[in-house]
């Protein structure tokens, strides 16, 4: 059993979630709850599959081994019942990574690019960068719960005529794991005006009780090559730095396209470490996620329960390590609420970062001990009653 309650002091690392506060904040004596990854140590079997390929000593260019994709196929399988073949799935060193290539073979510039609001923010920053124009279908919000706005989804599909829709998978900020019913109805939308999906699966296997992850691409055996699904061991297992992800592509053409893309702009694929991380998550590491699910959606409860008595409201998880949290009760603007968790020692990420529909929420990482996490509800309190 993994001990995630182990603090391991982070800074001094270069992780930039630790060694960037004073730039990120404007001084260093922050808990910084914002970049995308946990404070806990990845499991034994991953840093003993690294510390093997370590020492042999040499490190040269390097394939990719048949039981790398056969870890992918059969953790997949295992445990989200989604079948895949080897010449179905392209390695990557990152999400994003894959995400720009996509854009970059799908559309062309001012083409417009859909997506839902709020969204992760990079999604629309590289649609920019391409100089593609980003489609925003605000999602509504029942109870502290982000819903689809079916209606506003087409309007904005008649409208503006995207060439591609990003997706997310469960939800990042929102945390919602979408149930077999929206993602059909998103998917018969699509195919109803012939929009591809670029689908982000990043937080795939982190789900909390009760809810199920189910990855899009299995809902429409007449669609699925018009979906393109990116995915990665990195949030799970706290490798982002490792830089492991893929992306399953079932169209043969678009396949050929993607690698076309990758070769020309000199993108790299898995490292030697990259590598025997992946295979060792994926083969040996199942007890630990059942172990950090547990571990976080008991994080989660703790922060539903303690901002309770506060002008604070956590919006309800179903995934993922990430909370979104409503402040709007204050009246106050992003910069001053910004100032006001700066000054009380948090490093929270402001909610207009993910468009402007985030306004009045910040982004809370929770992938941290339960120490921590009390301290922050005790000083989230204590801004409660500050603030008059």
């Amino acid at each position: 059993m993994n001990n995630f309650d182990k603090v391991i002091n982070r800074v001094g690392s270069g992780a930039i979630k630790w060694d960037s506060r004073e730039e990120v904040f404007g001084k260093a004596d922050v808990i910084p709850l914002w970049v995308a990854d946990m404070d806990f140590s990845s499991p034994k079997e991953v840093l003993d599959a690294m510390e093997k390929r370590l020492h042999h000593g040499v490190f040269g260019y390097n394939d990719l081994p048949e039981d790398l994709y056969s870890s992918v196929i059969n953790w997949n399988k295992k445990r989200h019942n989604w079948d895949m073949k080897k010449d179905e799935i392209l390695f990557s060193s990152s999400v994003l990574s894959s995400l720009n290539i996509l854009l970059r073979i799908l559309t062309k510039e001012k083409d417009n690019v859909l997506m839902l609001s709020p969204i992760y923010y990079p999604f629309f920053d590289i649609t920019k960068t391409l100089k593609r124009v980003p489609v925003f279908s605000e999602m509504k919000v029942d109870n502290y719960h982000y819903q689809i706005d079916f209606d506003d989804l087409e309007k904005k599909i008649i409208e503006h005529n995207p060439k591609v829709m990003i997706f997310c998978n469960p939800h990042n900020p929102g945390g919602r794991v979408w149930n077999r019913e929206e993602l059909v109805k998103v998917i018969e939308l699509c195919k109803k005006y012939n929009v591809p999906i670029i689908s982000d699966d990043i937080h795939k296997d982190l789900i909390f009780p009760g809810y199920t992850y189910t990855p899009m691409a299995t809902l429409d055996e007449s669609y699925k090559e018009q979906i393109y699904t990116l995915t990665s061991p990195t949030k799970i297992f706290n490798i982002a730095g490792i830089k492991s992800s893929y992306v399953v592509i079932y169209n043969e053409r678009m396949r050929k396209l993607y690698q076309l893309e990758e070769k020309r702009m000199n993108s790299t694929s898995l490292n030697i470490f990259a590598i025997e991380a992946t295979k060792a998550a994926y083969e040996k590491c199942e007890y630990w996620v059942d172990e950090l699910d547990a571990y976080l959606y008991k994080s989660y409860q703790m922060i539903q329960d303690g901002l309770k008595e506060t002008r604070f409201v956590c919006f309800n998880s179903e995934g993922t390590y990430l909370l979104w949290i409503d402040y709007s009760n204050f009246n106050l603007s992003s910069e001053e609420m910004k100032k006001i968790l700066i000054d009380h020692g948090l490093g929270m990420q402001m909610g207009e970062q993910f468009g402007e529909s985030g306004r009045n929420y910040f982004r809370f990482n929770i992938g941290t001990q339960y120490a921590v996490l009390e301290n922050v509800i005790e000083t989230l309190k204590e801004i409660d009653k500050a603030i008059k």
